[in-house]
């Protein structure tokens, strides 16, 4: 009885499974048109603005696409009014981290089918790209240039760079100030937050005066005034420059008055305020102008003393956290310990000899590297002289000392006038050239072949009136015209280069956009290069 019972149980088993095998039809295992999602591909750091465009690629397992598909697109678990089709265009918005999932539904069957890829996105400013500060209608206006890339019509990259003008008021709703003077991007330590990017020091001498502004924003963080001991700034204070260096930050006053102070902590970028009395040196107040240089390995700033016409350094901590003689100005080397060029010039008294220019460059790439330096001189009889050296310093201590010293005379006199801007342009390859300009023109100088004199660079549609190129592993540089343009100009192989299609990046519309008398500009590092640390 009982084996009947399960033999008949089980013809019932059978027919019942049959059955719904037979209903399901098209959905049976073997009939059903499954699909595989290929990968999204594209960059997955992106920053708000940004675009993301995908079109899936779809492999159907019976050869040909499915009818009636159900897309959705989800960023960070939600969806929006338009996310149901297949491919997928999206200008980012929003600051934020996750993940870009597409849900693709068969109707017939129900199965749902998921491709995702992680993105991060952030702001808009942590891009490479230029900060241009300018003069316009008698306001301080500044602008971001980012740089940006697009397809053209042959499929190749060319540059299109997104404007954002007055960046500022943009974002606060204020004015920035008035009587712009110069860029500072300066930096802090990262070992904490790698998501930091250096601020943005503005020296005006109107409106809020000198004011510090987020890397990330480009709003305001303090004004200098809140940055002086008791919220109270020197008399007759115009500051016209600054450097900021790890633990010594300094300001350059209108008539050569040099401020400081010493940050109790390299994490922050004001941990302490700076002092009312001007740096002395040897017991004399010191009037000196404040010149550009790399500081995280050597640890000092340059400037020229020139009541005294010599170069003199002020200690910052170095790479190694000495904070040996920190704060401490003390003259430059005069000369090398051997070798010495003939006419060389001492750094501690440059005599009767004019200081028409001096830059950083940095003599080679990798950590512990020296800083260089490149010096125009004019000497009494109206000659013109170049001098390279070499500064490095004991790690251990405050001593400095001169090597690979050069000098050279250079034909000077007909490519510039009072206007002239000369820039030495500070990585690699590209450090090899000196930028002159004289009203449109813009003159090339080779350090490493001074017999091949000076050629013409580049004509501008305006007189230049600044030049950067802190762009670490690059060969661009950003020039800065009264017209309001701003030009972006190749300088890889640069003596090289014949042709303006060769020279020319990029540049802001002729006549279609005016950027204000521009007064400086700066490549926004943002962090690590050769200034962050940590």
């Amino acid at each position: 009885m009982n084996m009947k019972y399960n033999i008949f149980s089980l013809i019932i088993i059978v027919l019942f499974f049959t059955n719904c095998y037979d209903d399901k039809g098209n959905y049976s295992y073997h009939d059903i048109n499954t699909i595989e999602i290929g990968k999204f591909t594209g960059s997955t750091s992106l920053a708000v603005g940004d675009t993301i465009d995908i079109k899936p690629e779809l492999t159907f397992s019976r050869g040909v696409e499915t009818e009636g598909l159900k897309y959705t697109w989800e960023w960070c678990g939600k969806t929006r009014p338009g996310w149901n089709k297949k491919d997928f265009y999206w200008i980012t918005d929003t600051l934020s981290s996750g993940y870009l999932v597409l849900r693709i539904t068969d109707p017939n069957t129900g199965v749902t089918y998921i491709q995702s890829q992680s993105y991060t996105i952030s702001s808009e400013f942590n891009v490479d790209g230029w900060i241009v500060l300018g003069d316009k209608d008698q306001k301080s206006y500044l602008t971001f240039v980012k740089e940006h890339t697009k397809e053209n019509e042959k499929g190749e990259d060319v540059w299109a760079n997104i404007v954002y003008e007055d960046v500022y008021k943009l974002k606060s709703h204020s004015e920035l100030g008035t009587l712009p003077v110069k860029l500072h991007e300066h930096f802090c330590n990262t070992r904490n937050n790698h998501d930091l990017a250096a601020n943005i020091m503005v020296v005006q001498q109107g409106g809020q005066g000198m004011v510090d502004l987020d890397g990330l924003t480009f709003q305001k963080v303090i004004t200098i005034d809140e940055a002086f001991a008791n919220h109270t700034l020197p008399v007759d204070f115009k500051p016209v420059n600054t450097m900021s260096m790890k633990r010594v930050d300094l300001i350059e006053n209108y008539d050569g008055k040099i401020f400081s102070r010493v940050k109790v902590s390299d994490d922050l970028y004001h941990s302490s305020s700076y002092l009312q009395t001007p740096v002395t040196l040897d017991g004399e107040e010191l009037h000196a102008h404040i010149y550009l240089s790399t500081f995280k390995e050597n640890g000092f700033a340059t400037l020229h003393d020139f009541e005294n016409n010599r170069l003199v350094v002020i200690l910052d901590q170095t790479d190694i956290y000495s904070s040996t003689n920190l704060s401490k100005p003390q003259v430059m080397p005069g000369k090398p310990s051997e070798d010495i060029p003939t006419g060389w010039v001492p750094l501690d008294n440059l005599g009767d000899n004019e200081l028409i220019h001096l830059g950083y460059y940095n003599p080679s790439l990798g950590v512990s590297q020296p800083v260089g330096f490149f010096m125009i001189l004019k000497d009494k009889d109206g000659k013109y002289w170049t001098q390279d050296f070499i500064v490095n310093r004991d790690w251990a201590s405050s001593n400095l000392y001169l090597s690979d010293c050069r000098r050279n005379e250079i034909d000077l006199a007909p490519y510039i006038n009072s206007n002239s801007v000369i820039y030495t342009l500070p990585f690699e390859d590209a450090s090899d050239y000196v930028l002159i300009s004289k009203d449109k023109e813009l003159y090339l100088y080779c350090r490493q072949s001074p017999k091949d004199g000076i050629k013409l660079f580049y004509t501008c549609t305006g007189n230049v009136t600044a030049i950067n190129a802190e762009v670490w592993y690059h060969r661009r540089a950003g020039i800065g015209l009264d017209n309001g343009q701003f030009v972006i100009l190749n300088m890889r192989d640069g003596k090289n280069l014949q042709t303006d299609e060769e020279k020319l990046i990029w540049q802001t519309p002729e006549n279609a956009m005016n950027l204000g008398k521009i007064v400086d500009v700066r490549f926004k590092v943002g962090s690590g290069d050769n200034w962050g640390w940590n």
